[in-house]
Formats: C-alpha cells, structure tokens, sequence
C-alpha cells in the first residue's frame, strides 16, 4: 500500500485481512512498525494498534520475521490470531504458507499467557502499572521469565517505589 502523508508517498506493507478497510482519497489512521535492517527500511502498517502490537510480539519469536507475522495476522485477523495461540491452535497457525508445525508451536509456546485476551491485548507486562512494568523488568534483567515476573509482581502493591516492588516480589518467590 502507497501512503500519501502530506504529498510523500511511503510503501507500506499490511495484512491483507486490514487492506480491505482502506478507501482511495480516505482519511485513515496507520500504525507503523518500522523495521530498520543493514540494507533496508522496511514499514509494516495497521489499521488497529492491537495488530501494531502482535506483530511486534510475534516477530520477537525466533524464526519468525516480518513477512510471517504479516501473513499470520493477515489470515483472519490479529484477534484470531491471538486465539488461536491463547487456546494452542497449532492447526490455525499452520495454515498460513511458510509455517510449519515446528514454528507454529514455538510461536504458541513462547507467546501463550502474553496475550490476555482479544480484547485488551497487552504486551510483556501483563497489565501491570508503569511503575510495576519497570519492576518487571528489572527482574527479567536478573534472569526471571516475563510470565515468572508479572506472577511475582500480581499481589505487589504497585503505588510502591520500584525498588520496595523488587524486594516483596523476591521475598514471595
């Protein structure tokens, strides 16, 4: 897709599931992921920010890259896509070109409790406040899983100090 932002045309790579939505001479809002590499200068484009979202976490998956996410997303949907690897759904994912089955189980194994539900997509912090995203942080930098990180920080009050935050979510491990 060509993006007209104020007489300067950038090429956009989207899902196809999101490039029905668009209308020639269309006001539209697009979240981008820009995508900088040593030879190229990629931007991948979303209609929906929670799209923008899952695309960034699932590129994070080793052996995924830009044009998988893209195709995963544009199947049906980010929000079938965040199902079907919520509930396991090896077949789903298997069904777009280029996943085998040995990539579509990392990807529902690395990404399964990151997503909460369709709704309220929420990336590595699970929810938590900025303080307790920080604190979560902290502690993934110590060597602690994300999943193990927002566990230990659920019943952490996070109006504390992100240090005071650290200290209770280690004492409960």
């Amino acid at each position: 897709v060509v993006i007209d932002v104020v007489g300067i045309g950038y090429g956009v790579r989207m899902p196809v599931s999101e490039v029905s939505v668009l209308q020639k001479d269309k006001s539209v809002t697009v979240y981008v992921s820009e995508i900088i590499r040593e030879q190229s200068y990629e931007l991948y484009g979303f209609v929906d920010s929670k799209s923008k979202v899952v695309f960034e976490r699932i590129i994070k998956v080793n052996g995924v890259g830009a044009r998988i996410a893209i195709a995963l997303i544009g199947l049906q949907g980010s929000d079938a896509l965040v199902r079907a690897i919520s509930s396991g759904d090896v077949g789903f994912i298997v069904s777009t070109p280029g996943v085998g089955k040995k990539l579509a189980e990392r990807i529902c194994t690395e990404l399964r409790g990151v997503f909460v539900d369709s709704d309220s997509i929420i990336s590595a912090g699970n929810g938590l406040s900025s303080s307790s995203k920080e604190a979560s942080e902290a502690l993934q930098a110590l060597g602690f899983k994300s999943d193990d990180a927002s566990r230990m920080l659920r019943d952490v009050d996070s109006t504390l100090r992100v240090e005071d935050q650290i200290k209770l979510a280690l004492k409960e491990k």
